[in-house]
């Protein structure tokens, strides 16, 4: 397991043991974090804060021996440019991940390059706060401040339905196995702790 945290730090877990096998240490907070499907990297996002611009980050994870043998120093490191990045997640597409946005936005990225190679200015009116992919990486949703979560084409991000609610929305998934148009998506409200179904 991975996880990010206010206290700057990127940290790598036994989740049988609850053991931290590695900490990387950053100049600001980490935002998001994810692993790519086979589990053999991870990509962070840092916080815009500081002087500091915020950075997107992908490590590779050495899986030999008792897994404290890890690089301190990232593959790839890139700055955004624009809206800073809020969530992000690898796709299926080599080098290439999701990111969403403060102003809205959701884009793809080449984490060797650091190039936005494609973007949609407005797949949200107000900041993205979720984005997580479909089991095949076809396609993702996303939830927003803007009282919306979105199914979006990951290729080409074609915002292909719309689900909206009263409430700013925090977290957003996807019933697994499942047709997204067919079968509810689980939505939670960010000013309303209860939860919303979409069919």
């Amino acid at each position: 397991m991975v996880s990010g945290s206010a206290d700057n730090t990127l940290r790598l877990w036994a989740v049988q043991t609850g053991k931290c096998l590695y900490t990387w240490e950053f100049p600001t907070a980490v935002k998001r974090v994810a692993f790519r499907a086979d589990d053999s990297q991870v990509v962070c996002i840092t916080e815009q804060r500081m002087g500091y611009q915020c950075t997107i980050r992908v490590f590779n994870i050495n899986r030999e021996g008792d897994g404290t043998n890890q690089s301190k120093e990232p593959l790839h490191m890139f700055n955004p440019i624009g809206s800073k990045a809020t969530v992000c997640a690898f796709t299926n597409m080599n080098n290439i991940i999701i990111t969403g946005h403060e102003s809205g936005k959701v884009a793809l990225f080449n984490v060797k390059t650091g190039e936005e190679v494609k973007n949609n200015e407005r797949a949200h009116n107000d900041t993205v706060t979720d984005l997580q992919l479909s089991k095949d990486g076809t396609y993702c949703i996303t939830s927003s401040k803007d009282k919306s979560a979105r199914i979006h084409d990951t290729k080409t991000l074609m915002v292909m339905k719309t689900y909206t609610t009263e409430t700013p929305l925090n977290s957003a998934s996807i019933t697994p196995g499942r047709p997204y148009a067919s079968y509810p998506e689980l939505i939670k409200g960010e000013t309303n702790p209860n939860l919303f179904f979409f069919f």
